[in-house]
């Protein structure tokens, strides 16, 4: 899994770094980050790591607006910090774990147990799609199918069945286009690496919609408008993405 570390203290990177690559294999650290606006940067330009070891106190930037200037997150966060009055913040930012400094290397090696678990479910998926492929041999056509485990089972569904889906805390609504409402057990982000590109795109750390299902786009007001009525919210940092894709 690759992590990127972000804290104001040399020392503190250097110790982190010392305990992962002697004790945590499993993770590879991509980079490391002084400052929390200089990681902001360099998510913009470089695809998201699996993990993010996030300070809480630091100059410019402190570790919760660092959150919240990345609205889309695709990674998961464990908070380390020397104070203990953040941690309530720290769940309702749904770290994987919160851990004080000097960090133990049991308590880290907790932590990284509990991201694995919180994972298992999309790697459970991929493999079971990725299997699947070389059973059944997809050809272009099949290929655009949307594989979604709902019921006890992984659907084959057509793009064209599914209008949009919408973000519950832990887990995800599938809308259709017959008008059911179907609740799935995955977050939107794992949702969102299961569905083709050409047919689907995230507008809002909430939806992702079906593009084939837009009938107008309020360019002004930052809403599109799904089978004639149903009005979805475009994120201003998805906006430019969408009209360059899309219009």
């Amino acid at each position: 899994m690759r992590c990127i570390i972000i804290d104001d203290e040399v020392n503190a990177i250097k110790a982190l770094r010392w305990e992962i690559e002697n004790y945590l294999p499993e993770l590879t650290i991509v980079s490391t980050f002084n400052s929390a606006i200089d990681a902001l940067e360099y998510l913009k330009s470089h695809p998201a790591p699996d993990l993010v070891f996030l300070d809480i106190e630091m100059p410019e930037m402190n570790g919760f607006d660092f959150i919240n200037n990345v609205p889309d997150r695709e990674f998961e966060i464990v908070f380390t910090t020397a104070y203990s009055e953040f941690a309530l913040e720290a769940i309702k930012k749904e770290a994987v774990d919160y851990l004080l400094k000097p960090i133990d290397s049991e308590d880290l090696r907790k932590a990284v147990e509990k991201l694995k678990k919180r994972l298992a479910p999309i790697q459970k998926q991929e493999y079971i799609t990725e299997n699947l492929k070389a059973i059944k041999g997809y050809n272009s056509n099949e290929s655009d199918k949307v594989k979604i485990s709902f019921d006890g089972k992984i659907n084959f569904m057509n793009p064209e069945e599914i209008v949009y889906l919408m973000s519950d805390g832990n887990y995800s609504k599938l809308y259709l286009q017959d008008g059911k409402e179907i609740l799935l057990t995955f977050k939107l982000k794992e949702m969102q690496q299961e569905l083709p590109e050409k047919y689907f795109f995230r507008v809002h750390k909430s939806y992702i919609i079906n593009v084939q299902k837009i009938s107008s786009f309020y360019k002004n007001e930052n809403f599109i408008v799904l089978n004639e009525k149903i009005n979805i919210p475009l994120a201003r940092s998805r906006k430019a993405e969408f009209i360059r894709k899309y219009l």
